[in-house]
């Protein structure tokens, strides 16, 4: 199954896909695919290996408590259709 991004910016998903189409293939010729979705269940269907990377970006104004509590809510979904969705035996990296 090949690697997938995610992306919470819809509209940025096809741009997002194809950069990271483009950049991976370049860098690393051992892998099969990116795909770019919105869909986690999409993104994480048969995953082997995971890298999740961002989150909500601090704001002005922002306490650390409100910036950490936005960044579960996140990490939580991701996590639940990692669970769901990906292999058994799937290896997650969080950024």
């Amino acid at each position: 199954m090949p690697p997938c991004l995610f992306s919470e910016v819809r509209s940025l998903a096809a741009l997002i896909g194809s950069l990271a189409a483009f950049s991976v293939h370049r860098l690393f010729s051992c892998v099969a695919g990116v795909v770019a979705t919105t869909d986690e269940a999409e993104a994480f269907q048969g995953v082997n290996f995971a890298v999740l990377i961002g989150g909500w970006p601090r704001k002005e104004g922002m306490e650390r408590k409100d910036l950490i509590a936005k960044n579960v809510a996140i990490y939580r979904s991701q996590a639940s259709a990692l669970q769901q969705h990906a292999a058994p035996n799937c290896k997650a990296l969080y950024n």
